[in-house]
């Protein structure tokens, strides 16, 4: 089985804040280090993703500590969003985790498209609930 299938199937564990000043988080997620030359994740930017929510400002991943440094605007956004972003993403991915690992390169370009899209108009995101792929997606 390949990292990005182990991970998958792996029960996830939370992610943990190492460092926090105002506008400045440093988050640590055991299982990023496991993921950076897998094809799910070689087709996201990350970069892409500070513009898909409202008060990111720069996110910066480093896959082999499985850290990331977030920066965010304090007025729009807490501590609390912010790990309530990671906790949606992560109930999202234990949600949808077994047709992920069975999707193809071509078939993972429409899957983060629409990863995308729910990120940029949910509500649901900063509230910690798990995200609704539509069904579509896995066909």
């Amino acid at each position: 089985m390949n990292k990005l299938k182990d991970f998958l199937l792996q029960p996830f564990i939370s992610p943990k804040i190492l460092h926090s000043i105002p506008g400045r988080m440093r988050i640590h997620i055991p299982g990023l280090k496991h993921l950076r030359d897998q094809p799910f994740v070689q087709g996201i930017d990350e970069k892409d993703f500070i513009h898909l929510i409202q008060g990111i400002k720069d996110i910066q991943v480093n896959y082999p500590t499985g850290n990331i440094i977030m920066t965010y605007d304090e007025e729009l956004l807490t501590e609390a969003q912010i790990c309530n972003i990671l906790l949606s993403i992560e109930k999202t991915i234990l949600k949808y985790r077994k047709h992920i690992i069975q999707l193809d390169e071509e078939q993972m370009k429409p899957m983060i498209d629409q990863l995308k899209k729910l990120c940029k108009d949910s509500k649901d995101l900063i509230l910690g609930k798990e995200l609704e792929l539509p069904h579509e997606i896995w066909l």
